[in-house]
């Protein structure tokens, strides 16, 4: 009862928290058959149900309770809290002109109601895909579907206890399999099969670990499948190449000028596209640390769009290497975010960094200078 405050059916979701198997074990006494077929109380025994609601009462704590629970309970409220975002989630998706589901106040509703149920003697209850979805095709909209759920509910669990607990679990069965074939959408099924090969691998990943696992763990498996996917994607389409001038760029064309002409040969640069990160870093060290026969090398970031400690890293070592070959290194159009972070793996001297390729060149030019007059 206290689970149906969780979940906001005025967001297109059922508001159905409390497992009603649990909820009738509270009632029913732990109400069990025995290798006959004979019902009993948890002992095998006659039959003695509870005459009501158990009545609230705080557990006894202590500091060794607490520590030896303690990851128990997280572990149970984070996947309390992923099946129930899941379960709006699911009731977003097939009602779309309801306003969205509010997380916050969804799992700050979910914790307020399983700490309720606690103290009754109840256990912890998540949002259920299955009757919320059959809540939202039968019409619900409103907090007044949760309301006549939880109602209905507490009458099942007060009076109908020993009823409910002799329903074969085949029929219970059969009932969820139609609701999880309406809420298959065969469209989705074509659109995605018909994208790209990593949403295919992730859709099928997921849907077998939901069949052969659970609903959590195949989450789990597809966020880290996904996760995969975009990393590779990502290295996929992240590029560094020798560039050479003239090149056209937001102060317009820039080329050596004739004054400039001999440095043509003494100045490498190359461009980085899209990420520097991980999975591209020794790819980049490779390819600029190639280089040969050159004074300085400018690197330009202009078109980086992602970089993270490795790929500061992987510039480090790239300037260190070059370094030691008498090689100075320049950057070039790096963000304020990208700047700290190469300042904070100690990747260059940030005077060392320029805006724009003019700057750059000009600043290459009185390095060779500099050296030469040496």
């Amino acid at each position: 009862m206290g689970a149906a405050a969780g979940r906001r059916t005025d967001r297109g979701a059922a508001s159905a928290r409390i497992e009603v198997p649990q909820a009738a074990d509270l009632v029913a006494g732990d109400h069990r058959r025995d290798r006959r077929g004979r019902t009993g109380g948890a002992a095998g025994g006659p039959d003695r149900r509870a005459a009501g609601l158990p009545a609230p009462a705080l557990p006894a704590l202590d500091w060794a309770t607490v520590r030896h629970l303690a990851a128990p309970a997280l572990a149970v409220a984070a996947l309390a809290a992923l099946e129930s975002l899941l379960s709006a989630r699911v009731a977003d998706g097939m009602v779309p002109d309801i306003e969205r589901t509010q997380s916050d106040r969804e799992l700050v509703g979910q914790g307020l109601a399983n700490v309720a149920s606690g103290l009754f003697g109840g256990l912890p209850a998540t949002g259920a895909i299955a009757r919320t979805a059959v809540n939202v095709r039968s019409g619900g909209r409103t907090r007044l579907a949760s309301i006549t759920h939880a109602a209905v509910l507490l009458v099942i669990m007060a009076a109908l206890g020993p009823i409910v607990s002799r329903i074969p679990l085949a029929a219970l069965g059969g009932v969820l399999v139609v609701v999880a074939l309406r809420m298959v959408d065969p469209g989705v099924f074509r659109t995605i099969f018909h994208t790209t090969r990593a949403d295919r691998n992730t859709f099928l990943l997921t849907l077998f670990a939901t069949v052969f696992l659970d609903l959590v763990m195949a989450v789990l498996l597809g966020v880290a499948m996904a996760a995969v996917m975009s990393l590779r994607h990502m290295a996929k389409y992240s590029i560094v190449r020798r560039q050479y001038l003239p090149a056209d760029t937001r102060e317009g064309v820039i080329d050596y000028t004739s004054a400039q002409e001999h440095l043509r040969s003494r100045i490498a640069l190359f461009r980085v596209d899209g990420a520097l990160f991980y999975g591209d870093a020794h790819r980049f060290t490779d390819l600029v640390t190639g280089v040969e026969d050159v004074d300085v090398v400018i690197i330009r970031f202009h078109r980086m769009q992602i970089l993270d400690a490795s790929g500061g890293e992987a510039l480090k070592d790239a300037v260190r290497q070059l370094r030691r070959r008498g090689i100075r290194v320049i950057a070039q159009g790096m963000t304020d975010a990208q700047l700290r972070t190469v300042v904070a793996v100690n990747a260059f001297d940030p005077a060392m960094h320029v805006v724009e390729l003019s700057e750059a060149i000009t600043k290459a030019e009185s390095l060779i200078s500099a050296r030469k007059s040496k």
